[in-house]
């Protein structure tokens, strides 16, 4: 089931708002150091010693309440105290004096790092800072933290790791690189973009008992992109169905020298399910082309029409049969930012009334253009999506790189207010984000996808799964979101067998077809 993904804030909200309803403060961090401790015991059920690394905050409280419950449970157990709690009284000091009436022994750095066996019989518990971290870990917290990250395999991480920002998944230089990371109340965008899957390991949840009232009364600004839920926007044919109703794409791209990319963005149309798969690339790669995917129509065009009139009769016989030849067009796998790439960008412009899919060099050279979002705005197309990474990203919004991955979730905010456009911001954690009816920012998280998708060519299958989609009629917003799924969970499917390295964007098309026809319980 897809879920919320909550701002910092809101989950402190969600927590105060509990606590003034009646449940307390002690309650409520007796409940997520319990659901820590039975996480730890699932993961590591051969464990005999805990070794808790507790903060001065309520983080540090959730570790001594994990810490009090391993020594109750016959487990040997020590915490870290990385300094001390400042509050004379509360949850957290309460949380500590029950720890060590249970027997918990503390010790003090550098002493209580040095004394630890190292063993895997050991579980080590970052309990030093919560979701509210901002900055960088100093001092003894940051050797603590590289100190835990040596020993990831056996780390759990309470709410987040230390260091990490749960907004917006931007690491501190010296984040705790955690194996399991069991996060409260609700889940934060930072453990799910950015930086975060890296540090934060498997994710587990702990809802705590906050009640169903005050959490509906908070909107967040994310929701998880889930695939058994996304998977009900499939295309479905009936009996009768034929081609001509599967629709027809139009995939433009393959400049002199660059034609793999647009014939992997066409082979995926055709694995998705589109009717008619037709490709406008360099005369050089139609054989190529042909060879690869005997199915698709491939047209090979010299030189596209410079001039944005179409007045001469050239221009008119090529807008003639992109006419013929699509019901949805994707623009950019291969496409180079040469001249003729540039002229299918201006072209396309005022040509296209189809769904359009603009990609990589496409992209590219809009973020050239003296007012990129004047050309967004003036494109025809029923339903645009944009799928940028993190470098074409920046290059429309004229920022970094680093800026796009400091907060990703404002990038595609000003993404989708450039370009009107369903934006899908791939990477860790890829973000699709649109405007919906009423006008109003809508984000979503997409949960699956791995390293191993780091290799050329992805990009351009996602691209052919999307105009295969909008072909077969899907509006751009359920396009945008099934297809992204699809492509992400494709590759996950995939590496669960053979594995992340060498992984290949031809690869995924046979996945994907497989996947449309997967019955999800």
């Amino acid at each position: 089931m897809a879920y919320p993904v909550y701002r910092v804030d809101q989950v402190r909200s969600l927590d105060e708002q509990t606590i003034a309803a009646g449940t307390s403060a002690s309650s409520l961090m007796t409940e997520a150091g319990r659901a820590a401790y039975q996480c730890l015991r699932r993961y590591w059920p051969k464990v005999t010693a805990v070794c808790v690394l507790c903060g001065p905050g309520n983080n540090g409280g959730d570790g001594y309440v994990l810490a009090r419950l391993a020594a109750e449970g016959g487990l040997s157990c020590t915490v870290v105290v990385l300094a001390p709690q400042k509050a004379t009284e509360g949850a957290a000091v309460d949380a500590r004096k029950a720890a060590l009436t249970a027997g918990v022994v503390e010790q003090a750095l550098p002493e209580g790092l040095d004394s630890q066996a190292d063993t895997e019989q050991t579980v080590f518990v970052d309990a030093m800072f919560g979701a509210g971290f901002r900055g960088q870990l100093h001092e003894q917290f940051a050797i603590a933290a590289d100190w835990l990250s040596k020993r990831r395999p056996r780390v759990l991480a309470l709410d987040i790791s230390s260091g990490l920002n749960a907004d917006t998944g931007v690491a501190s230089s010296n984040t705790v690189q955690a194996a399991v990371t069991i996060t409260f109340i609700g889940y934060k965008l930072g453990l799910l973009t950015g930086a975060g899957p890296e540090y934060c390991g498997q994710l587990e949840y702990a809802a705590l008992t906050v009640p169903d009232a005050i959490r509906g009364a908070v909107q967040a600004p994310v929701q998880s992109l889930d695939f058994p839920d996304v998977m009900q926007l499939r295309p479905r044919r009936t009996p009768s169905f034929h081609k001509g109703r599967a629709g027809k794409v139009l995939i433009i791209g393959g400049a002199p020298g660059m034609g793999g990319a647009t014939i992997m963005a066409a082979e995926a149309a055709s694995r998705v399910g589109a009717g008619t798969v037709n490709l406008f690339t360099s005369p050089e790669h139609v054989t190529s082309a042909l060879v690869r995917c005997p199915t698709v129509m491939v047209s090979g065009v010299e030189h596209p029409v410079l001039s944005e009139q179409f007045a001469d009769s050239e221009g008119a016989a090529l807008l003639e049969s992109m006419h013929k030849a699509s019901g949805a067009l994707v623009l950019g796998p291969g496409l180079g930012q040469g001249a003729w790439g540039q002229s299918w960008v201006y072209w396309l412009k005022a040509a296209s009334t189809r769904p359009l899919v603009l990609d990589a060099d496409a992209l590219n050279i809009i973020a050239s253009l003296p007012n990129p979002e004047q050309y967004f705005h003036s494109v025809n197309a029923a339903g645009l999506v944009i799928t940028p990474h993190p470098g074409e990203a920046a290059r429309l919004l004229h920022v970094s790189v680093a800026e796009i991955q400091n907060d990703r979730y404002e990038a595609v905010k000003q993404l989708v207010k450039l370009s009107g456009a369903l934006v899908i911001l791939k990477g860790a954690g890829t973000l699709v984000g649109w405007l919906d009816a009423g006008g109003r920012l809508r984000v979503e998280v997409c949960l699956a996808g791995n390293p191993g998708m780091a290799s050329g060519g992805m990009g351009d299958v996602l691209s052919g799964v999307l105009g295969g989609l909008l072909a077969q009629g899907l509006s751009y917003v359920d396009a945008g979101r099934l297809g992204c799924c699809l492509h992400s969970e494709a590759a996950d499917r995939l590496t669960q067998t053979e594995g992340q390295v060498g992984l290949l964007a031809t690869d995924l098309p046979p996945m994907i077809r497989y996947l449309l026809h997967v019955k999800e319980s």
